[in-house]
């Protein structure tokens, strides 16, 4: 799979429908950062963790407070119908937020799978490993 099979920027907006295409690598999301395509990544890790390291541009809602604030994300998302992306540690919340969102009207989001210990393994870019 490349970045348009995991990257709604790519194709319009356009996604599939099924669980697996709502997921990508963190090496298919550093390609659709690199690509400069406006995208809203959203953290829902502790602020606690969020603010000891976090991708730049990146909105912290962590998942336990993430029904009670899902009009911000609607908010980030809908103005400019820009593509979401979610994140957390190792894989885990990021794919319950996706739930989450789906529940409350918002989708596609997409999981970047293993999370931010994948992006400092497999990405680097400065990032502490984590």
């Amino acid at each position: 799979r490349g970045v348009g099979s995991c990257a709604p920027c790519a194709d319009g907006g356009a996604a599939a429908d099924d669980a697996a295409a709502r997921a990508c690598s963190v090496e298919e999301y550093c390609a659709v950062r690199q690509s400069g395509n406006p995208h809203v990544l959203l953290d829902v890790r502790a602020k606690t963790q969020f603010e000891m390291c976090s991708l730049r541009g990146a909105i912290n809602i962590p998942l336990d407070q993430l029904e009670s604030r899902i009009g911000e994300v609607k908010d980030a998302t809908e103005q400019c119908a820009l593509p979401l992306f979610v994140i957390c540690r190792r894989g885990v919340a990021s794919k319950a937020a996706t739930q989450v969102l789906a529940g409350g009207g918002i989708g596609p989001a997409f999981d970047v799978k293993g999370g931010l210990s994948a992006w400092a393994e497999a990405v680097g870019d400065g990032f502490p490993p984590y």
